[in-house]
């Protein structure tokens, strides 16, 4: 306890300094509560995924379209199928080669993007509506997005850095319990 005239530290029923008596003595006012770490950026994380799930929805919607250029030039700019043949010396008419691991590759591509779009939307629903397995989804969003270069490694270090440390998944699981 402190005294509130002096300022020096009591420990009887009177000042040893000044002598106020232990009714004036008061003891300094407690600190101000902190906002916990998970609490005040929870909302913006949560925002963040949608809105690289949206990102990613963008970007897939465009390599498909390079691909299907890129397979089929005619049929992406409306030329129609005929704009792709070619026609020999001879007059007959060839279709160019295309390499067999295109169609291939091009259905591959996308269905990774629409794995990850759907990953990246649920990951920012769970955590805006703080589901209880939200925090373990983020965290492995998190740590498989480092390889997203730039945007996906900054979204991904900023979930890592908020809901990686112990007491963030105290403070989560407190938040998800009263949710």
């Amino acid at each position: 306890m402190y005294c509130p005239s002096c300022g020096s530290s009591v420990e009887g029923a009177f000042c040893s300094k000044c002598g106020a008596p232990l009714q004036t003595i008061s003891t300094p006012p407690p600190p101000p509560p902190v906002e916990s770490r998970v609490r005040s950026r929870l909302q913006t994380l949560g925002v963040l995924w949608c809105v690289f799930s949206g990102y990613r929805l963008i970007s897939a919607v465009f390599t498909v379209l390079f691909l299907r250029g890129i397979l089929s030039p005619g049929l992406l700019f409306g030329l129609g199928p005929t704009h792709d043949l070619i026609y020999s010396f001879n007059g007959r008419v060839h279709q160019p080669a295309m390499p067999l691991f295109l169609p291939f590759l091009g259905g591959v591509i996308l269905v990774i993007s629409a794995i990850s779009v759907t990953f990246s939307l649920i990951v920012g629903i769970a955590l805006l509506t703080r589901r209880p397995w939200g925090r373990v989804l983020a965290l492995i969003a998190g740590f498989l997005s480092l390889l997203s270069i730039p945007m996906g490694t900054a979204l991904g270090v900023y979930t890592l850095w908020t809901l990686l440390p112990a007491t963030s998944a105290m403070e989560y699981a407190a938040l998800a319990d009263h949710s």
